[in-house]
């Protein structure tokens, strides 16, 4: 699944037009620019600099934790996780 998700994101990124254009078939009150403009801001959270293109779609502990700690200071967690916990054996 990780991998077709990562295959998904890489062909997104190297040519946004056709997912852009089923999408703008289902939301019409999007127009292409805004899309293709979406699809540029969505780059480098996607694969930021340094990132290998492997490595989409993977997460690290820091990571868990760090976004652990996000949702809490949001209060979308109440209790606290245990970040390794998160990681399938």
């Amino acid at each position: 699944m990780v991998k077709s998700f990562r295959e998904g994101w890489l062909q997104y990124l190297d040519n946004p037009r056709p997912a852009n254009d089923l999408m703008h078939s289902l939301n019409k009150t999007m127009d292409d620019q805004t899309f293709a403009e979406a699809a540029d801001v969505q780059k480098p959270l996607v694969l930021p600099d340094g990132m290998k293109p492997e490595q989409i779609g993977t997460m690290t502990l820091d990571r868990w934790q760090t976004l652990i700690a996000q949702m809490r200071d949001l209060k979308v967690l109440d209790s606290e996780v245990d970040a390794q916990a998160c990681f399938l054996p």
